[in-house]
C-alpha cells in the first residue's frame, strides 16, 4: 500500500507486552524501586520511565558519542562513509554536555532523593496485568506445529498516526516502535536455535565504573 504516512507500527510488540512473555525478565515499574544502593542501580529504572530520560541530562552516552567525537561531521562523515542523512554537527551534543549541567543527578544521595518515587501504586498493578493473557505458552510436545515458546495473541488495537514526522523523524520512530519486537526476535532465534529455557533480561542505564582513587558516591561517572 502507499500513502502519507510509513506504517512505523507495522507488526510491532509494546514493551508493555514483551514484558509479559515468559521467557523475558522484566524491570520492576518504578514505583517499585525503594532506594539505591549504589549507582549502578539506576540500571533497574525501565527505558520508557521519566528516571531514565532525567539520567541521561548532560551525560555523555552511546547515542551522542558519535556526534561528540566529531564522527558526523561533513568532512569525516564523507571520511567514514557515513550517509549524508546521518551526517550534522558535533554542536549538540556540546550543548547536551554543557547547557544542562546545572541539572545532572551527579550524587548517589541526588539519586536517591530525586529518581524515587511514591510508594507502589495500585494503579500499576492493574496496568501491568491488563494484557496478562497476550502470551499463550506452547507445550513441548506441539513444537513441531509452533517453534517459539509462547505465541503472540493481543487484542488488536490500531495505534494512532499522530504526530509521525517524515525522514530522520520516521527512522528514530521505527527504532523505538520496533525495538521490542527486535529483542522477541532474537529471544526466539535463541530459544529455538540454542536452548529453550534461555531467558532475556531487561535492564536500564548502565553506569561506566568509576576510575581508580575517585569517590564512587560523589563524582559523576559517565553513563552508556
Amino acid at each position: 500500500r502507499t500513502g502519507d504516512f510509513p506504517d512505523v507500527y507495522w507488526r510491532s510488540i509494546p514493551w508493555e507486552h514483551l514484558r509479559l512473555h515468559p521467557n523475558f525478565v522484566p524491570l520492576p515499574p518504578p514505583s517499585q524501586i525503594l532506594n539505591l544502593e549504589t549507582k549502578q542501580d539506576v540500571r533497574r529504572f525501565r527505558q520508557d520511565s521519566w528516571q531514565w530520560r532525567a539520567l541521561h541530562v548532560g551525560r555523555m552516552t552511546t547515542s551522542k558519542a558519535t556526534s561528540a567525537l566529531g564522527f558526523s561531521e561533513p568532512d569525516a562523515g564523507q571520511a567514514l562513509g557515513i550517509p549524508n542523512s546521518l551526517r550534522s554537527s558535533s554542536l549538540p551534543a556540546f550543548y547536551h554536555m554543557t547547557a544542562d549541567s546545572e541539572h545532572v543527578i551527579k550524587t548517589l544521595s541526588e539519586m536517591n532523593r530525586v529518581l524515587i518515587e511514591n510508594p507502589y501504586s495500585a494503579k500499576e498493578e492493574i496496568d501491568e496485568s491488563s494484557n496478562s493473557r497476550c502470551w499463550k505458552r506452547i507445550p513441548q510436545d506441539q513444537k513441531n506445529k509452533f517453534p517459539f515458546p509462547a505465541k503472540y495473541m493481543p487484542d488488536y488495537k490500531s495505534p494512532s498516526k499522530k504526530g509521525i514526522s517524515v525522514g530522520n523523524g520516521v527512522r528514530m520512530k521505527w527504532g523505538n516502535t520496533q525495538e521490542a519486537t527486535a529483542i522477541l526476535t532474537a529471544l526466539n532465534y535463541f530459544t529455538t536455535s540454542v536452548d529453550p529455557n534461555i531467558t532475556v533480561h531487561e535492564v536500564g542505564m548502565t553506569i561506566s565504573p568509576p576510575e581508580v582513587g575517585t569517590n564512587y558516591n560523589n563524582s559523576c561517572s559517565n553513563t552508556s
